[in-house]
Parts: structure tokens; sequence; C-alpha cells
């Protein structure tokens, strides 16, 4: 009779021991899962804000090289003037190609805003995906682990009786 008691004291504390162990697992997992959210979350969130910064700095660089331009045509004009050159092909020339130079810099300036735009944003994109993926795959070993306690419990079970 003393051993049946034991044997069953045994089996109650092995499914006592592989439920709290089950339970302790799955939260874990869980906890895994909310970092990798929060993360994913936090990244986004820095991504948005790095975007706002490019746009920023794109349009102080605008701004910097439209202040060059003006600059630039003032001082010719000036320098033009005081030699005594009045209007002419030239002279035109001259302020035409400043213009250029100006609309060049800034097609590049917009080419290279798009660029960094889209850099951005597909890093974002995929660390984000990557941290979802990774509370997915936290959230399905949690899931089975509260599946296994039958299982885990009658193989605990079947070493107490071969032994």
């Amino acid at each position: 009779m003393g051993g049946a008691v034991n044997i069953g004291g045994s089996l109650i504390a092995g499914a006592a021991s592989i439920a709290g162990q089950n339970k302790s697992q799955r939260e874990y997992y869980r906890a895994l899962a909310q970092a990798a959210d929060k993360q994913a979350a936090l990244q986004q969130a820095a991504a948005k804000r790095q975007s706002e910064y490019i746009f920023r700095s794109a349009a102080q660089e605008n701004t910097r090289l439209q202040n060059q331009y003006t600059a630039t045509q003032s001082a010719q004009q000036a320098a033009l003037a005081a030699n005594g050159v009045g209007k002419s092909y030239t002279v035109d020339q001259i302020m035409q190609d400043s213009r250029w130079n100006l609309l060049t810099d800034q097609q590049n300036l917009r080419q290279n805003t798009a660029d960094e735009l889209y850099e951005n944003n597909l890093s974002a994109l995929l660390g984000v995906q990557a941290k979802k993926e990774e509370a997915s795959q936290y959230r399905r070993v949690s899931g089975q682990l509260s599946g296994s306690f039958l299982s885990q419990y009658l193989q605990r079970l079947f070493n107490v009786f071969s032994n």
C-alpha cells in the first residue's frame, strides 16, 4: 500500500512540476513576443523620426542653395555693372549658367532625398517585419507549450511505471 501512495504522490508532484514548468515557459515566450512587438513599434517610430529629419535637412539645404544662388547672382550683376558691362548675350549666358547650376543642384538634392527616404523606409519595413515574425514565432512556441502538458505528463507516467 505504501508503494501505491508513493507512486500516486510522485505522479501528482510530477504533474504539478510539469504544469509549473510549462506555465513558466509560456510566460517567458509571451514576454519575448511582447518585447519583439515593442521593438518593432520603436523601430517604426525611429524610422518616422528619421524621415522627418531627412525632409528637414533637405529643406535647409534647398534654402542654402537658393541663398547661395541669390548671393552669386547679385555679386555677378554688381561686378558686371562695376566694369561697365551692359546687357549682352554674354551677361545673359552667365546668369543662365548660374541659374542652371542652381536647378541642377536642387534636382540632385531631390534625388538624394528620395534615395535616403527609400532606404530609410525599406530598412524600417524589413526590420519591423523581422520583429513581427520573431514575435509570431515566440507566440507559436508558447501555444505549443500549452498543448504539450499532456504528452509530458504521460511520458512521466510511463517512466514511473516502467521503473
